[in-house]
């Protein structure tokens, strides 16, 4: 396994699709659990579907724990900036087809963000990832490799035990903190574990895919058993679930032994952010609306998975067009706020 991140003009592709797996991922979960009622679905569609495509944000952070994040007030600003953009992009695109979208209340309640529950809950938690990145790099960076391995596996036991069995109030759906710290401290970890390069390249997709099957079989094992099914909701039908977690690790994995260049990948993986952005904010709240009225005269037949496709691929078309839009004016505007920034706060972090 090749540990070292490459220069940005030799900048390989394989990382790059990786996020692009990731957000399609989400994607696909979001089709499942947002545009389709579960009542929609013949046994055991759902199950199936839902075990395969789970995971795509513990994927996303544990990426961002690969690589590190690097904390600055460029990178604040820009978040912001982007945020911003996709959600008037939203506001905009929904106020002109729909009269019902309220632009006066959805910008109040955006101005509320991240501090509040008014949407976009990945960017909040990231948010408050972003700021404690700083504290947790040091941590992590000052440990050796079996220390490391110690602090993997207690942070394992909270994440699969206390919250997922248990379901304490700390961070029982598993989208909040405390699973984003542990996912970013399991990418580093993945990188800097010597004995993963003992493994042959074809395990990690074949290991991907069992537990995702496992996983699968436990859920519609359980379906029958209304009790059992109450008491391990939050182990197996959550982002907490180990399998899954294991599942996307297993595929980060596989991703570090491609080594491939394509600039058509470099600039796709660009849009991966405006993707989440567009699907998960107001935009996508009609989206889904319309899509379950859709399956609701269409059915599981070719052509709904048609419609799935193009709106899929129509989604990552917009995010790309509108990333590159953006781009072409948010590093000029974040170079000028952060010239705004007392220069005694503007030290690296």
């Amino acid at each position: 396994m090749d540990n070292k991140i490459e220069e940005k003009k030799i900048r390989h592709s394989n990382m790059e699709l990786l996020r692009i797996v990731a957000m399609s991922f989400i994607m696909l979960h979001h089709f499942w659990c947002h545009g389709m009622l579960y009542k929609q679905f013949t046994f055991p569609a759902y199950e199936i579907l839902e075990g395969f495509s789970m995971g795509g944000v513990d994927l996303f952070i544990m990426i961002s724990g690969f690589f590190g994040i690097k904390l600055s007030w460029k990178s604040v600003v820009g978040l912001a900036l982007t945020v911003a953009f996709f959600f008037l992009v939203n506001i905009g695109v929904a106020s002109a087809i729909f009269d019902n979208v309220n632009p006066a209340l959805r910008l109040t309640e955006f101005a509320k963000a991240p501090l509040s529950n008014s949407g976009y809950w990945f960017i909040a938690t990231y948010f408050i990832l972003m700021l404690v990145s700083p504290v947790v790099n040091r941590g992590i960076r000052s440990f050796t490799l079996p220390q490391l391995r110690a602090v993997i596996l207690i942070l394992s036991a909270v994440e699969f035990y206390s919250m997922a069995v248990i379901g304490n109030r700390v961070d029982i759906m598993g989208t909040g903190i405390f699973t984003f710290i542990y996912l970013y401290i399991l990418g580093y970890y993945l990188r800097q574990e010597t004995a993963l390069q003992k493994i042959p390249t074809w395990v990690f997709p074949v290991a991907s895919v069992v537990l995702a099957l496992i996983s699968i079989g436990i859920e519609l094992a359980i379906l029958d058993t209304p009790t059992l099914k109450q008491s391990m909701r939050q182990f197996f039908f959550k982002q907490s679930n180990p399998l899954t977690i294991f599942s996307k690790a297993a595929i980060l994995c596989w991703f570090t032994r491609l080594t491939f260049q394509s600039r058509w990948v470099n600039s796709l993986a660009t849009a991966a952010f405006g993707v989440y952005l567009l699907q998960d904010g107001i935009g996508g709240e009609y989206l889904y609306n319309w899509q379950r009225a859709m399956f609701d005269q269409l059915g599981f037949s070719w052509s709904y998975a048609a419609l799935l496709l193009g709106i899929f691929i129509a989604l990552w078309l917009a995010a790309w067009l509108l990333t590159r839009l953006k781009d072409l004016w948010t590093p000029w505007l974040t170079d000028r706020i952060v010239t705004l920034i007392p220069r005694s706060l503007r030290q690296p972090l």
